[in-house]
C-alpha cells in the first residue's frame, strides 16, 4: 500500500526536528536536494527516498521503509503536495541560515509572485549553497512555495527582524511603545522608531493577530533592553555627579 500520506508527514517535520535535535540539519539538506532533484513521479520519489544514505535519513525523520514493502512505496496521488513540502521545508531550512539583514528586508518589501522572484534572485548565493535542484528557477518562481508558505516566512522574518532590533538598539522611546502597545497602530509606531524597514511593511505585517502568539516575548525583550538601557543612563549620570 502506498505511503504517500506518511512520507508528507514526516517531510512537513523535518524543521521541527531539526530542532529538537532529532536529526540533522546537513542530512536534511542532503535528502530535500536529492529528493527535489529526482524525476517528479512516483518512481523518482520513491528512489530519491530509498538510496543510501538517504534512507537512513528519512528512517530518522519518520519514515522508516519497511523490510518487506512492495516497489510501490508512493503512488501518483499526490506528488504536488510532496514536491511543494519539500521546497518549503528546503527553503526554510537555508532561510535560518540568513544573516544578511538585506535579504531579510528584501523578502518583508515583497509578497506574492513578487517575493517569489525575490527568493529564486537571491536563494542560490544568499542561502542555498547547494547544487542546483532539477528546474530550482521554476520551482521557486512558481506555485510550488504557495501563497500561504510565502506569507507566513515573510511574518516569521518580521519577528526575527523585531527581535533584532529590539537587542540592538538604544531608542527608549521606541523600546517603551512597543512595551506598553495596545493594539496595530502602536505596535507599528513603536517599530518605525526602532528602525523597522518601512511604514508599508510595518502596516502589512505587523498586527497584534501576528503578535498574539510573541507579543508576550516581544514586549518583554522590549520592556528589558529599556530598563537596561535606563539603568546604563543612571549609571552615567551618577558618574558626572
Amino acid at each position: 500500500m502506498a505511503r504517500n500520506a506518511a512520507l508528507l508527514e514526516a517531510i512537513q517535520k523535518i524543521n521541527q526536528n531539526i530542532k529538537s535535535g532529532k536529526i540533522e540539519q546537513k542530512d536534511a539538506v542532503a535528502a530535500l536536494d536529492e529528493f527535489l532533484s529526482a524525476e517528479h513521479t512516483a518512481e523518482g520519489y520513491s528512489a530519491a527516498i530509498t538510496k543510501e544514505p538517504q534512507a537512513e535519513f528519512w528512517n530518522a525523520a519518520g519514515f522508516p521503509k519497511e523490510i518487506d514493502e512492495a516497489d510501490d512505496l508512493l503512488d501518483e496521488s499526490n506528488l504536488k503536495d510532496l514536491r511543494q513540502a519539500a521546497a518549503e521545508q528546503r527553503v526554510s531550512i537555508g532561510l535560518n541560515r540568513v544573516a544578511d539583514p538585506s535579504v531579510i528586508i528584501g523578502i518583508l518589501e515583497h509578497n506574492g509572485d513578487e517575493c517569489r522572484n525575490y527568493l529564486a534572485q537571491v536563494a542560490q548565493t544568499a542561502f542555498l549553497k547547494s547544487p542546483d535542484w532539477s528546474g530550482f528557477d521554476a520551482v521557486i518562481k512558481s506555485e510550488i512555495l504557495s501563497e500561504e508558505y510565502i506569507e507566513n516566512v515573510r511574518k516569521q522574518l518580521a519577528i526575527q527582524r523585531l527581535e533584532s532590533l529590539i537587542t540592538s538598539t538604544s531608542n527608549v522611546e521606541g523600546l517603551k511603545g512597543l512595551a506598553e502597545c495596545t493594539g496595530d497602530k502602536s505596535i507599528q509606531q513603536a517599530a518605525k522608531k526602532l528602525g523597522f524597514p518601512s511604514e508599508k511593511v510595518a502596516q502589512d505585517l505587523l498586527t497584534v493577530d501576528l503578535m498574539d502568539g510573541n507579543a508576550p516575548t516581544l514586549k518583554n525583550l522590549a520592556a528589558e533592553r529599556y530598563f537596561n538601557l535606563a539603568v546604563e543612563a543612571y549609571k552615567q549620570d551618577f558618574k558626572g555627579v
